[in-house]
């Protein structure tokens, strides 16, 4: 869903294909690694083969696509499952 999300936005904003360092699902993986396990951007980043300043940038823009008041269901790092209505981003990262 939030690679859909990423997707309709930079067709809204008229960005040219292929010219991303990320396609919309591995942006859409970065961002909800990083709610899920709570890595470090460098270390997300080094994964993807981006700078970190690139990480930095596609989280902000993953974290302003995902629309508040959203149902996320989703593993914690330590296995739990997360279940919950989520209002803003910061209530998933404290719940998390």
């Amino acid at each position: 869903m939030l690679a859909k999300l990423l997707g309709a936005r930079r067709r809204r904003i008229g960005t040219p294909k292929r010219s991303r360092a990320l396609g919309p699902f591995r942006q859409a993986v970065l961002v909800l690694r990083w709610f899920r396990d709570g890595a470090c951007v460098h270390c997300l980043a080094r994964d993807e083969g981006i700078s970190q300043a690139t990480g930095y940038r596609y989280l902000h823009e993953g974290n302003n696509s995902i629309p508040t008041g959203i149902q996320m269901t989703a593993f914690t790092a330590r296995g739990e499952l997360f279940n919950a209505r989520i209002e803003n981003i910061q209530d998933w990262q404290t719940k998390c």
